[in-house]
């Protein structure tokens, strides 16, 4: 039916459909709409607290030991504003939704869908320090996918429908063509063959995404071992000091993977679970001479409700790095929605304009702005998007190295 009065709130609303569709990552996370300020707006730098699960320690015999709420947040800043701007001629506002839709609602949702998947997914990517899969080799195999879920197991993730992996179609492509068939039944075999995506499976939804990240490995360039320098011995940190670098200026990159021998991670009973804890670095670091200092997370306990090594990095510890030097990776994802959080804000609307709105959709709020080029006779119109994301429960996502 035609659409002669194309409104803010229908453009909106239709951009946002678009989008939602085009963002299998941002989709699977957890999504949080701040509306705290439905009449007004939120400028580009403010914090948002999401509010993290408190962790107890558990009591034995009959005497309480009653513990604090303690609950504890995760700042998160909504830094990142993103837009898509575009003109069109007033002729042009007499078509009809569906096609303005076509010509300039689907383009522009797509671009801006694009960048949000790929600069979200790249942060959480970058904060996530389990790993599984081989470096250099397309995951395709189901004990890669197992191992994936086994991680998040060992975290305590839900097993409530809302665990997703999120792989790049070549990983889709070698995985589909491995595992078809393989204790499916007959709707996912047949969903495999019709539509090429792995669909329901080993414990996972799987989704196929374009914009899977690939991460790059610091020119580091390694004596036969390299070393803990110093024993690490405060509850908390987040610093290990590591020597055996060759040359005077090798780089480690943000988002490396690091294990340390004899360190442990353990489960929520303080148990190790017989595998090396793995530290994501988190900060690029640059040796001087041949050492240098990792700064990485998790933080490190070993005693108390945050207990998650098994013992401290000691002096003469041999640190292992994943994959070769100056190599990119791709980085596919195995998650619980609650690993990561995504946030959006209401942007202020303007006063004065040809027209103004905002529509929030599932977690999303999108601002839409259309003024008059008098001189150009054409509509210049803005979409923006203003958010944040954290990777808030880090624990239970897990990253799926690739090629």
């Amino acid at each position: 039916m035609a659409n002669t009065f194309i409104t803010p709130t229908a453009v909106s609303r239709e951009f946002l459909r678009v989008l939602h569709s085009m963002v299998p990552f941002c989709s699977s996370i957890d999504r949080q709409y701040d509306n705290s300020t439905e009449f007004g707006g939120v400028k580009r730098g403010q914090t948002i607290n999401i509010r993290k699960p408190t962790k107890y320690s558990i009591r034995t015999g009959a005497v309480a030991n009653v513990q604090d709420q303690g609950e504890t947040f995760s700042p998160l800043t909504v830094d990142q504003q993103i837009g898509v701007d575009v003109s069109f001629s007033s002729a042009e506002m007499t078509q009809t939704l569906d096609d303005f839709s076509k010509r300039v609602i689907t383009p522009a949702a797509s671009r801006m869908a694009a960048e949000l998947e790929s600069l979200v997914m790249t942060k959480m990517m970058t904060s996530t320090f389990n790993q599984v899969g081989a470096a250099g080799t397309i995951p395709q195999s189901a004990l890669v996918y197992l191992q994936a879920g086994q991680k998040l197991d060992e975290f305590l993730a839900l097993r409530d429908n809302k665990r997703c992996v999120v792989i790049n179609p070549a990983a889709q492509a070698n995985s589909v063509d491995a595992l078809k068939g393989l204790f499916n039944p007959t709707g996912t075999i047949g969903g495999q063959y019709k539509n090429g995506e792995m669909g329901d499976g080993l414990g996972f939804m799987f989704k196929m995404g374009q914009l899977v990240p690939a991460l790059t490995t610091g020119d580091r360039v390694l004596a036969a071992s390299t070393l803990v320098d110093g024993t690490v011995a405060t509850q908390g940190s987040t610093t290990i000091h590591v020597d055996g670098f060759t040359g005077a200026t090798a780089t480690v990159l943000e988002g490396e993977i690091i294990t340390v021998a004899g360190v442990y991670a353990v489960n929520e009973a303080g148990a190790s679970t017989g595998a090396l804890q793995q530290f994501v670095v988190t900060a690029d670091a640059t040796a001087a001479s041949n050492e240098v200092d990792l700064l990485v997370q998790p933080a490190m306990y070993t005693t108390g409700a945050k207990k998650n090594i098994s013992a401290f990095p000691t002096d003469e510890g041999v640190v292992t790095f994943v994959g070769a030097a100056s190599t990119a990776y791709t980085q596919n994802s195995a998650h619980h929605e609650s690993a990561y959080t995504l946030a959006t804000v209401d942007l202020e609307v303007p006063k004065g304009v040809d027209f103004a709105g905002r529509e929030a959709m599932d977690g999303i709020s999108i601002r839409v702005v259309r003024d008059f080029d008098v001189i150009n006779d054409v509509f210049i119109t803005r979409f923006d998007l203003l958010f944040g994301s954290v990777a808030q429960r880090p624990e239970l996502g897990c990253r799926i190295i690739g090629n």
